[in-house]
């Protein structure tokens, strides 16, 4: 891959550290906000002997290319039960002359991890399953031993992730949803939370709208259980820019955002379209700029819109990699 992913007009050199990362394989233990590869390196390596196998082929050689349909058809195969394969494991299904794995055929590793589906020269491609022997696993397309393509992870927390598929990383469109309900629908950019989507937390909180490595950031709405909506401008998670904040009644403050808390001059609106200019700091209002119009009602006391959607960071939710 290697291709950079971006949504026009927004910046993305503010949330450059802390950026969400997916963990693969038995970590298991990953928040949103980590939607990029990392794993110890004992597990690592072990992901790694399946990989050279799935890309490789039995005998290492790693001299995978694409065939025509043409080359395909005309060569002939046989079968093969439980052939020792060099990287540990057998191999059940069709092979080459050369004994390499093409056609339909299963390999099982020493730890009951086992892919079953279709080869190509030695390597995972086309459709087939990956299942894991702590209950993981891929179901979907592969192509030259990566994941490629539409497909399905399942993980061992109960976590699984639906959608398309680039060069092993989840990117396109997809869904990810966690084992306590709380799921995210959208764009996906190399593993990371990347575009337009929709993230729904168990609780009933919801936001709608522009993501950049795993943080809200550009355009959004968010939406709380009790009414309470903000929509306007993200930057790294939290609040920043112009937006509005709405109470259950319908009043509602106009105005400017600083890292997550109202700041600046602004508009408070009550429930019957009276309108009142202040200036906020900090979150808070700093003084009435207009005295208050007749009939008015007085600001309600949670007028001080405060960030009260919490960063992805402290969610301690679960994503990775089967």
């Amino acid at each position: 891959m290697g291709q950079r992913c971006s949504i026009p007009g927004a910046s993305t050199a503010s949330v450059a550290n802390g950026k969400p990362m997916l963990q693969r394989d038995s970590c298991m233990q990953c928040r949103p906000q980590e939607l990029r590869l990392g794993c110890p390196p004992s597990v690592d390596e072990q992901e790694a002997s399946y990989q050279r196998v799935l890309e490789q082929g039995i005998d290492g050689s790693g001299a995978v290319r694409w065939l025509n349909d043409k080359e395909i058809s005309s060569q002939e195969t046989t079968h093969v039960e439980n052939m020792m394969v060099p990287q540990g494991g057998v191999y059940t299904g069709q092979v080459r002359g050369d004994g390499q794995p093409h056609g339909i055929g299963a390999q099982k590793w020493p730890d009951g991890t086992v892919y079953s589906g279709a080869w190509l020269s030695g390597a995972a491609h086309g459709r087939g399953k990956l299942s894991k022997s702590d209950g993981s696993g891929y179901e979907g397309q592969w192509c030259e031993g990566r994941k490629h393509g539409l497909g399905s992870e399942w993980l061992v927390d109960q976590s699984e992730y639906s959608g398309e598929f680039a060069d092993g990383q989840k990117h396109g469109s997809g869904s990810f949803k966690w084992h306590s309900g709380t799921s995210y629908t959208g764009d996906f950019c190399e593993d990371a939370l990347h575009g337009e989507g929709v993230f729904e937390w168990d609780d009933g909180r919801r936001y709608r709208g522009q993501w950049v490595q795993s943080r809200m950031h550009g355009q959004g709405r968010f939406e709380w259980p009790d009414a309470k909506a903000f929509e306007g401008k993200y930057e790294s998670d939290k609040k920043h820019g112009p937006g509005v904040f709405t109470w259950a009644d319908g009043s509602k403050c106009v105005g400017i955002w600083l890292s997550g808390k109202q700041h600046g001059l602004g508009t408070h609106i009550n429930e019957r379209g009276v309108t009142r200019k202040g200036r906020w700091h900090g979150g808070s209002l700093e003084q009435w700029l207009e005295s208050p119009p007749a009939l008015a009602q007085p600001l309600p006391r949670d007028s001080e819109p405060v960030c009260e959607e919490p960063d992805i960071i402290g969610n301690n939710l679960v994503v990775a990699h089967a």
